[in-house]
Formats: structure tokens, sequence, C-alpha cells
């Protein structure tokens, strides 16, 4: 009696480990994927928590807005880098997104450094935790080309 329960706590224990390798291993491929977004060439990558604050950037959102310090967006709330008048709008969307539970793609018009405002495209995404609730925010945002008639 005593081997058969050594025999199954050994089979438990070899199911755990088993378990505990294959979470690990999509741990480590979702790290990789998020690295892999973050330093995205193409795209401007902003992370953020539930709250609009940002906790990283890229370096191509360094490049786009005019600086090579992450310290310029770290801690920083997102709305800081918006003009004005499409503040509310990126609140009232924010709040839609959230309610719906899914992301958006959006328009808006970004400032830089030098105070120039450019048109942008914003891919805004939730990061979830493993249980699937919302963590925070992936934005992903390209520099609109600029119509002649905006010239």
């Amino acid at each position: 009696m005593v081997k058969e329960q050594t025999d199954r706590a050994d089979g438990l224990v070899e199911k755990y480990k088993a378990q505990d390798a294959k979470q690990t291993q999509t741990a480590n491929k979702e790290t990789e994927l998020f690295k892999a977004a973050l330093n995205n060439p193409t795209y401007g990558v902003i992370v953020g928590d539930l709250y609009g604050y940002i906790t990283d950037v890229n370096d191509n959102i360094l490049r786009m807005y005019g600086t090579t310090e992450k310290t310029e967006f770290i801690g920083k709330n997102i709305l800081k880098f918006a003009v004005k008048t499409d503040v509310k709008r990126a609140v009232n969307a924010s709040l839609k997104m959230i309610i719906a539970n899914e992301g958006q793609k959006s328009e808006y018009r970004a400032i830089r450094k030098d105070r120039e405002e450019v048109p942008v495209e914003v891919t805004t995404n939730f990061i979830r935790d493993e249980n699937a609730e919302k963590i925070g925010f992936i934005n992903t945002i390209r520099i609109l080309p600029v119509s002649s008639e905006k010239k």
C-alpha cells in the first residue's frame, strides 16, 4: 500500500512538473512575442496601465516624438500627447472600448516634442493576464500622410 501511494505521488509530481514546464514555455513564448511587438521597427508602440499611464515605449515612438529619452513618456498619461481638441473624443473611444471589451482603431492628432501636430492612426488592444482579465493596453501608432487639402 505504501508503494502504491508513493507511485501515485511520484506520478502526480511528474504531472505537475510537466504542467509547470508547459506554463513556463507558454509564458516565455508570450514574453518573446511581446518583446517583438514592442521592438517593431515599423510602428510606434506604447504600453500602459488601465488608467492610461505609460509603462513602456519602443524606440520608434521616441523617434516619432523627437526624443531619445523614454523618461519623457514613462509615468505620463497617454492623453498628454494628444491635441487638446482630440482628448474628449479619445476618452469617449476608450470608454466604449472598455464596455465593448475589444480593441479599436482610431485617428487622432498627436503632439511632437517641438509642438508640431501630426495625424496618427492608433490601434489599441488590451493586455490581459492568464485569466483573461484586462491589466493594461498596448497602442501601435503610425504617422499618417498629410493630405493635400490639409497642407
